[in-house]
């Protein structure tokens, strides 16, 4: 599955009390998914599943906040697969300070503020213009939402049928 550099954006956003940093990736041109030959990862927040050993790598993250293109700050790791119905990814964030990790809110929808999380925009029409943001929490609390030209925020009334998981780990 090609993606174009407009395709496909990842962001981590790890606030804590003095330190807030974005990252983000853009797939290069010929960037290409595999197509995961094994049966479908578990949505478990556990990347030992076959198709996550099989799917691409992205680690050449840089920030955008507060430091545009500076190394980050914590290693993050991105894995991107997919499969003849649906698209995967999977985040492994690390963290030197792990009981830093802010995450309370449970709901779906819900703002989350101070919470750390990451999302995911996808542009299927390669316009640069609209998209659809994913959101997931270390609790697994999901958002969505629908980007448009008109308006510089997700549209969080907008809902998906998706599945997501998270989990801590020790680092």
């Amino acid at each position: 599955m090609p993606l174009s550099r407009k395709s496909v954006f990842f962001c981590l956003i790890a606030p804590t009390v003095f330190w807030l940093a974005a990252f983000s990736v853009s797939a290069e041109p010929g960037f290409e998914a595999p197509r995961i030959s094994t049966e479908a990862p578990s949505i478990d927040g556990v990347l030992d599943d076959p198709a996550w050993q099989s799917s691409r790598l992205i680690s050449n993250l840089s920030q955008q906040y507060p430091n545009d293109t500076a190394p980050p700050s914590e290693k993050t790791e991105v894995r991107v697969c997919y499969d003849e119905r649906n698209l995967y990814v999977a985040f492994y964030c690390f963290d030197s300070e792990p009981e830093e990790i802010r995450a309370t809110i449970m709901q779906r929808d819900q703002s989350v503020g101070s919470n750390d999380f990451v999302w995911i925009i996808l542009d299927p029409f390669q316009t640069g213009r609209e998209g659809f943001y994913f959101r997931l929490n270390p609790n697994g609390a999901k958002g969505e939402g629908r980007l448009t030209e008109q308006s510089r925020r997700p549209n969080m009334n907008w809902d998906a049928l998706w599945e997501g998981a998270g989990k801590f780990t020790e680092d």
